[in-house]
């Protein structure tokens, strides 16, 4: 019997952000499986995020195309796309109508676009602070007034 008749016998459907869509129409399912793990709509309550796919997102938000957002992160375009599929994949949002003139964000990318902008800024303040505190500091060396004539000169 093939899986999806054993899902839908059992009313268990597979994730829409799996390799199928749902066996019905309902908006919400019972149960959310896939193949090889579950769902995205368990995983995500659990597991952290990779926190450069906001950044990815934020470039992708401003240039409008994930080969400009490429070109502009020293990255294949096809990473881009990918890190976008995952974003939406783990939030369960539709981010960017893609059409053959790029992406264009939904509703939704705009109103996450602040927060992404505010972990861009909070990312460019630890990586100040991080280079101010590694800054090289002066070094004091104290000895006899006669050593250190003769050999620091």
């Amino acid at each position: 019997m093939p899986l999806g008749a054993v899902l839908q016998k059992i009313s268990i459907k597979r994730c829409h952000h799996g390799l199928s869509p749902f066996l019905q129409d309902e908006p919400q399912p019972t149960l959310v499986v896939l193949c090889k793990k579950l769902c995205c709509s368990t995983i995500m309550k659990t597991e952290f995020w990779n926190w450069s796919d906001a950044r990815v997102f934020l470039v992708v938000f401003r240039e409008g195309s994930t080969l400009a957002a490429s070109r502009k992160l020293g990255v294949a375009q096809p990473t881009v796309a990918r890190r976008i599929d995952e974003l939406e994949h783990q939030t369960g949002l539709i981010l960017f109508e893609r059409d053959t003139r790029g992406f264009k964000p939904t509703a939704q990318a705009h109103s996450l676009v602040q927060f992404a902008e505010i972990l861009e800024k909070a990312s460019e303040s630890f990586a100040a602070k991080a280079r101010e505190l590694a800054k090289p500091k002066p070094i004091r060396i104290t000895s006899p007034g006669y050593f250190s004539d003769q050999t620091m000169d």
